[in-house]
């Protein structure tokens, strides 16, 4: 039997008060990462079922937010019922433009651009998966 310990509340002023795991150092760490990095790049945080990586998460998403970050949340277990990721991903990042009216135009102009080149990268890899003379190519 396994036990799951209930999520701490998560408060939007100060997403870390109730936790009880110190966790806010390690969001300023990645916070500072994320700003002094140069370029797109991919993190991961890893580590086994039920020792609060999606708590951390979300405190952290509230976190960045009241830094004035722009934050996507998107949880592949709840989405797993789409065949292509992808598009879960691209309809997460175009709410941020339909409720972001501060940046709303800096964020649409950056998912359009964004969206075309992860379309066209996702057709390339395709064509190189499949190969090129592949009678089942489907774009």
């Amino acid at each position: 039997m396994r036990l799951r310990a209930i999520p701490p509340e998560i408060a939007v002023q100060n997403p870390f008060e109730n936790c009880k795991l110190k966790r806010k150092a390690y969001a300023k760490l990645l916070t500072s990462i994320i700003d002094n990095a140069e370029g797109g790049f991919t993190m991961a945080l890893n580590n086994s079922w039920g020792t609060g990586k999606t708590t951390f998460v979300k405190m952290w998403q509230k976190y960045l937010e009241n830094s004035e970050h722009q934050t996507v949340y998107v949880n592949a277990w709840e989405m797993d019922f789409i065949s292509d990721p992808l598009y879960s991903i691209l309809g997460e990042i175009s709410s941020l433009v339909k409720y972001n009216k501060k940046n709303k135009e800096k964020i649409q102009a950056n998912f359009e651009i964004s969206s075309k080149f992860i379309i066209d990268w996702n057709k390339i890899l395709c064509w190189h998966s499949f190969g090129r003379k592949s009678n089942k190519q489907s774009f």
